[in-house]
């Protein structure tokens, strides 16, 4: 019984001086440096050229991503040329690698949401995947992806259970502790004589909770 604690402890602290904590993550020659709360500096083991995209030092997560495809189209006026990535988390401590979603190649393929082809989403997968934001607490990954001609669509990925939903159209711009604010946009109408009428187009950036309720506009809307 006593060996077996010894070797637990043993383990435990192999673990911690193998795997981990850090302070900063930087990107180098398609290679992902982190500096350790030592000083020193470790490079993360993955196969294939990696894209640093967002970290979070306190809870020992970096997310990059990987090229799985080059588009066969590029350069070809006229058609949809997108290179297909997979995105990628990685916890220091435990070393542990985990595929997320994989966006589309040329306009196909690649993770199928499970609100795909939806009212509020009606398109089959994710395209041109960028702007990653990791939330405060870790748990939650935000990132937007081409959809409609009159705007992006926001998504948010669980880290916790591994669930990717729909979250907002828009443009994502910030993740911090107040909450996620993406610009919006939408067609304001006025009465005139009795009747509606469209004032035009607006976009306004808008503050929003986890859960994609409106807290907020924090500008004036611009037409």
């Amino acid at each position: 019984m006593k060996i077996s604690i010894l070797l637990f402890f043993f383990l435990f602290s192999v673990n911690l001086i193998f795997g981990q904590a850090f302070k900063k993550a930087i990107e180098k020659n398609g290679k992902i440096l982190i500096t350790l709360n030592t000083g020193k500096s470790v490079e993360i083991r993955s196969k294939g050229p990696m894209q640093l995209l967002d970290y979070s030092a306190k809870h020992h997560l970096i997310i990059y991503s990987k090229t799985e495809q080059i588009s066969r189209t590029k350069d070809q006026e006229g058609v949809t040329s997108t290179n297909q990535i997979s995105v990628y988390s990685y916890h220091s401590i435990t070393k542990k690698e985990t595929k997320l979603f994989t966006s589309c190649l040329d306009g196909e393929g690649g993770t199928i949401p499970n609100y795909a082809d939806s009212s509020f989403y009606p398109f089959k997968y994710l395209c041109n995947i960028e702007r990653m934001n990791l939330s405060e607490d870790g748990s939650m990954l935000y990132f937007q992806t081409d959809a409609w001609r009159v705007c992006p669509a926001v998504h948010a990925y669980n880290l916790k259970d591994n669930t990717l939903n729909f979250f907002h159209a828009g443009w994502l711009e910030k993740v911090s502790m107040s909450g996620i604010e993406i610009t919006i946009t939408g067609i304001e109408s006025i009465e005139v004589n009795g009747k509606p009428e469209s004032k035009g187009r607006f976009t306004q950036l808008c503050l929003f909770n986890r859960h994609g309720v409106k807290l907020k506009p924090l500008q004036e809307k611009e037409f």
